[in-house]
């Protein structure tokens, strides 16, 4: 049976404090805000068990396939084994038996975070969590035991500047939509597998009982049985042994006339205990269905076919970010929509070669290296730049990268208040 029970709407709201996800940059500057509610939604609904929140990050992981939204599914469900890990009382082996992990692995997911969150305990947390052996006294620990050998007081979280997945942008991914997509499909077959499962665990109990008490009956009966034969023998073996002693008379009296007593007329009749009559027991319960909600994510985002769609006329736009009409006057309204935001998406089997080039063409495109500027970060499935770049060389950059045959140029409005003369540039290099 499932002993890790349901998550309470608590537990959820303060697994999510706990993690501390920068939101804005996930959901793209607030565009696919609704898109990771629906997700979270989904995942982490109230009443959900444990076990089938960590089946489904198990399933999204296998639709994602790899690169940075297979990343961030992976390091999602090790910290939520970890949050649930120090809110269940239970030791690390129950816990990876029921989430399907393997204890050692685990215990190296707990050790690294423990040591950026507390790196003075460095010797502590060696000395107290090693999980490499088969048969590990540490993998019967509890997070309470843990706390009290190391001398601390909670798990900790790791700070955001540190931990780049608490602010990776997963929603602009292609992939995403087909991670919601198959997270409404698969929600409802979860439940009905689960509830399988448990029914069939509960029938599983069930048979045993009966067995159980079919062999006490058939014991039972097989006991009075052996009984009633024993004495049945026994009275035979008495009936063999009782002997008649006649008189011997000198002169026998014909009148008299002797009839012999039968022997079965002088059997003994024994008499058994009575048998205490059984208890029936009652059937087990049944679980019912849970029933999930379906919703749909919405989206603006386009494909670049040739960076000729990119329009010319930039020079009309004036500083503030609005266009230029006669006589002075500004059209406001050309501005509601945002500006324009552009991610271009490489595959390479030598990313660190690739970024080399990126770097001369942002050096030869001058771009901007004060707001926000990442220059190349690695993280989990490549290398990602995040810059402004100014307007005037937008549409020669993006020509440039679009000579590498495997670009792909998205082009999408951003809600963000812009540099004046510059435009926002995502790239991300995904390692092959």
């Amino acid at each position: 049976m499932i002993e890790l029970g349901q998550l309470r709407k608590s537990e959820i709201d303060s697994f999510f404090e706990w993690l501390d996800l920068d939101l804005s940059s996930i959901a793209w500057e607030g565009k696919f805000k609704k898109s990771f509610d629906l997700f979270q939604e989904l995942l982490f609904n109230e009443h959900t068990l444990i076990e089938e929140v960590a089946k489904k990050i198990d399933l999204l992981k296998e639709h994602a396939g790899s690169g940075p939204i297979y990343s961030w599914l992976k390091w999602l469900g090790d910290q939520f084994a970890l949050y649930i890990f120090s809110i269940r009382n239970c030791d690390i082996a129950k816990l990876c038996q029921e989430l399907h992990l393997d204890p050692s692995y685990f215990g190296h997911i707990l050790r690294i975070h423990l040591l950026e969150v507390y790196p003075d305990k460095e010797h502590l947390i060696n000395e107290h969590l090693e999980l490499g052996a088969v048969r590990s006294p540490s993998k019967r620990k509890t997070f309470q035991m843990i706390l009290k050998e190391l001398e601390i007081s909670e798990l900790g979280s790791i700070s955001s500047d540190i931990e780049m997945m608490k602010k990776l942008e997963v929603t602009i991914f292609p992939q995403w939509k087909m991670i919601i997509k198959e997270l409404e499909k698969n929600s409802l077959q979860i439940h009905k597998d689960l509830n399988k499962k448990i029914a069939k665990e509960n029938s599983r109990g069930i048979k045993k009982f009966v067995f159980e008490f079919c062999l006490l009956v058939c014991l039972g009966l097989g006991g009075i049985y052996s009984m009633g034969a024993l004495n049945q023998f026994y009275e035979r073996f008495l009936l063999e042994k009782i002997q008649l002693l006649e008189p011997l008379f000198i002169a026998t009296d014909q009148s008299l006339a002797y009839k012999s007593e039968s022997r079965d007329e002088r059997k003994i009749d024994l008499s058994n205990k009575e048998i205490e009559e059984l208890e029936r027991v009652e059937n087990l319960k049944i679980l019912n269905d849970l029933n999930t909600n379906r919703y749909e994510p919405e989206t603006d985002e386009v494909v670049l076919t040739s960076v000729e769609d990119i329009p010319r006329s930039f020079e009309e736009i004036d500083e503030d970010g609005q266009k230029k009409l006669p006589a002075g006057y500004r059209n406001m309204t050309w501005f509601r929509g945002g500006r324009k935001a552009y991610r271009v998406l490489l595959t390479s089997i030598d990313p660190e070669a690739m970024k080399e080039e990126v770097n001369k063409l942002l050096y030869d495109f001058e771009a901007n290296r004060e707001w926000k500027f990442v220059n190349g970060k690695r993280i989990p499935g490549g290398i990602y730049f995040n810059f402004y770049l100014p307007r005037k060389n937008l549409k020669d950059f993006l020509s440039k990268m679009s000579q590498y045959g495997d670009a792909t140029i998205f082009e999408s409005n951003s809600r963000e208040k812009p540099i004046p003369g510059a435009n926002r540039v995502f790239i991300w290099i995904k390692s092959i």
